[in-house]
């Protein structure tokens, strides 16, 4: 290393700073002025790369500059350097090289200038307020995951409003947030460029979430809504019907029918059609004292539970598909041609809620028909709503009289426990469960038309009220820009919504303990009698939309391995639907637009095809 004569030159006692560094910039000699003009103490300075300590920002390239040095041994002109606090300054700097015992060394002089060059001073201006930027984004950035982190503490770690469903939740909604907000904080002691650059990554980050909620949000359907069938979301929720079914239709080209169902009901009347719209018996409910439900309708003064619908009668299904779906109603309401009643013994006997009803499918083309193709004796008491305890009732007073020789009970992993919980709270439903009471409904069918038809004014006045509370309900512009910034769409693809209320905790409960043994019940009660005329029950899974969707199953669904082990304790066969529509080339076409909903005619024929690839009749003796 070469040796300077004077490593303190004289110009320590003036307003410049003076460092005496090698031709490649390693820092030999480090003045008084030079610390104080920086901030680097001596010894801090020594044996560092000038223009790394410094970062600094040439006029022109190095090699241009180094190249006017050994040729003039000066060079002057203006530099900008950053000082240790992040600060930025411009300096006249003067470089002389010097030669001493064959070695060279540059002593480089700089004062801070008093005019600036024109070009230097904006950049220096933007790297201020990108820094001060920096510290804004950081520190808001850390404040905002703070908040959320003590929303979270508060809501499922103090006052236990909500619960997480598993351990990775919490790491996902409480440790991740304090440990970024921990990050940032200490990530504002960092130089100015990293800063920026730490917040400008945080920026692209954070838009590329969004743009993805975004994204997810604009594919997700046709027009918003909450997630149900994409025509309940049309008559119920739209806003404009005319332009978001112009689009589905446009979408997925078939013709869109926005009307409701008492508006096809008075086309068909219109038509001279005696046309109903489908009244189940879970319409009939309203609610009692101490959390009790009952039914409305009145027959002798007496509260009656209709299980069929209206007898003999065009019966507007529903609309799922984009067409309105009837069928004629048997004797006593089912959707089955009259004659089924008068076809000799039944063969095929047929429990279950709408699916198994025939939503939302012509008469015809339902698993049920398709089943009654091969099987002609098949009887279909299936009935929209109905849970594990109204298809009891329908087994007493319809089927089992009738001792067919095969029973299928299809169970609906969507909502058949929740209507099981329901249905418990009507005294009268319960009564069921002794195996000697009915309500005698088979010689009371005309009254029950009666009674039904008499009810269906405060059902329209019902329907229509939740639909204008719907439409008036709908998600407002803070309430979607609130699920936009808190990435709805992206977490519930992703399954991180993972928490639960309390009230949703004491059902879960519920659905494990009491309510699963009163199916067991229900369920070995249908099967002991069955087996005393030598007949067979099987036991139909039917599993729901979400199951083949990146959305998370719902409570119920998740039950599956449960239900499925009661079932083979008790030495019921199971018909298990799941494998053969998750093996299909793409299960999401088995439901109406790809969206939630009932299965559609490829979907009804899969059902009907594992059926009776499944069943066997048992002979006659």
């Amino acid at each position: 290393m070469a040796t300077i004569v004077d490593p303190k030159p004289p110009s320590d006692f003036v307003n410049e700073s003076v460092m005496v560094r090698s031709t490649e910039g390693r820092i030999w000699s480090w003045s008084r002025s030079a610390a104080e003009l920086y901030g680097w103490r001596e010894e801090e300075a020594i044996g560092r790369i000038s223009h790394d300590l410094l970062q600094t920002r040439f006029p022109k390239p190095l090699e241009e500059i180094e190249s006017e040095l050994i040729r003039n041994r000066l060079w002057e002109g203006q530099l900008v350097h950053t000082t240790r606090d992040g600060g930025r300054m411009v300096v006249r700097s003067r470089w002389a090289l010097e030669t001493n015992g064959g070695s060279e060394a540059v002593v480089e002089i700089n004062a801070p200038s008093a005019k600036r060059d024109n070009h230097v001073k904006p950049s220096i201006k933007i790297d201020e307020i990108l820094a001060k930027l920096a510290n804004i984004v950081l520190g808001g950035g850390a404040l905002l995951l703070t908040l959320v982190s003590f929303y979270f503490m508060y809501y499922y770690e103090w006052t236990a409003q909500r619960q997480f469903t598993n351990s990775v939740s919490k790491v996902i909604y409480l440790a991740i947030p304090v440990g970024l907000a921990s990050f940032l904080l200490a990530s504002l002691r960092l130089k100015p460029k990293y800063k920026i650059n730490l917040a400008l990554s945080g920026i692209s980050f954070v838009i590329s979430l969004l743009g993805i909620e975004l994204f997810l949000k604009l594919s997700d359907s046709a027009f918003s809504g909450p997630r149900k069938p994409v025509m309940l979301n049309l008559m119920e929720y739209s806003t404009d019907k005319k332009n978001d079914a112009a689009e589905l239709a446009k979408r997925f080209g078939v013709e869109i029918d926005t009307r409701s169902a008492y508006e096809a009901v008075a086309s068909l009347q219109k038509e001279g059609v005696a046309a109903v719209p489908i009244l189940v018996p879970g319409n009939s409910f309203v609610e009692g004292p101490n959390n009790s439900i009952k039914s409305v309708l009145k027959i002798r003064d007496q509260e009656v539970i209709p299980l069929g619908g209206i007898a003999d009668r065009v019966t507007v299904l529903c609309n799922e598909n984009g067409q309105w779906v009837t069928y004629k109603s048997d004797q006593h309401g089912f959707n089955n041609r009259r004659e089924a009643w008068q076809s000799g013994p039944i063969e095929v006997g047929i429990l279950g809620d709408s699916y198994a009803h025939g939503m939302c499918v012509p008469p015809d083309r339902n698993f049920a028909a398709l089943i009654r193709q091969r099987y002609p004796a098949t009887l279909n008491l299936a009935m929209s709503g109905a849970g594990p305890v109204l298809e009891l009732a329908t087994w007493k007073e319809y089927l089992r009289p009738l001792k067919p020789k095969v029973v299928l009970w299809f169970y609906y992993e969507g909502n058949d426990l929740l209507d099981l919980q329901k249905e418990r709270k009507n005294s009268l439903l319960m009564r069921y469960l002794k195996d000697d009471f009915t309500q005698n409904l088979v010689g009371l069918q005309s009254e029950i038309d009666q009674a039904i038809l008499d009810d269906i004014p405060r059902q329209r006045a019902l329907a229509s009220t939740r639909r204008t509370t719907h439409q008036a309900g709908h998600v407002g512009l803070l309430d979607k820009f609130m699920e936009f910034v808190g990435l709805s769409n992206l977490r519930q693809r992703l399954s991180l919504v993972n928490s639960i209320t309390i009230q949703e905790l004491d059902n879960l409960a519920d659905l494990n303990g009491p309510n699963l043994d009163i199916f067991r019940d229900i369920l070995a009660q249908v099967k002991t009698r069955v087996g005393t005329w030598g007949g067979k029950m099987y036991f139909v899974y039917l599993p729901d939309w979400p199951r083949y969707s990146n959305y998370e199953l719902d409570l119920v669904a998740k039950q599956r391995d449960s239900v499925l082990a009661l079932v083979t304790s008790l030495g019921i066969p199971v018909i298990d639907i799941h494998p053969a529509i998750q093996s299909h080339r793409n299960p999401l076409s088995l439901f109406p637009f790809g969206e939630p909903g009932h299965y559609t005619e490829k979907g009804h024929s899969l059902v009907a095809e594992e059926v009776m690839r499944m069943i066997s009749l048992p002979q006659d003796p």
